[in-house]
């Protein structure tokens, strides 16, 4: 038994990274909703992440992703157009580029260093719920 991030399936069950696009699972009641046992979100990502060899005992629901920027705020994906946004994932890089925005990877350890980084306009950043 181990615990692992669902990104780790990304690369076999590319549809995880649903919970890291902003804006999507925008309350602590639709993360959860959609995290439940059984549910029409969990049940074929639990089914495709079977099928790599694992077997998902249990889904520990915290949140997904926030973007940070030091000027105007970001209330809506509109509000992404012409920013360069540094992201930590391809799926949230796609998202990024088809709301008009730049995006440019970065590490994971730059998610942390990034929100005080002169360079950058916006970030997207994990977020945790308490």
């Amino acid at each position: 038994m181990g615990l692992v991030s669902l990104t780790r399936y990304v690369g076999d069950v590319p549809a995880v990274d649903i919970f890291y696009t902003p804006f999507t699972f925008n309350t602590e009641e639709l993360v959860r909703k959609a995290t439940a046992p059984g549910s029409p979100v969990r049940a074929p990502l639990d089914d495709a992440i079977l099928k790599t060899g694992s077997r998902v005992l249990w889904w520990q629901a915290y949140g997904g992703s926030v973007l940070l920027t030091k000027d105007k705020p970001v209330r809506t994906p509109a509000d992404i157009k012409a920013k360069k946004v540094r992201v930590f994932g391809k799926t949230l890089g796609l998202w990024i580029k088809a709301n008009g925005g730049v995006p440019t990877m970065i590490s994971g350890s730059g998610q942390y260093t990034s929100p005080t980084s002169a360079a950058r306009s916006t970030s997207a950043c994990p977020a945790c719920r308490r």
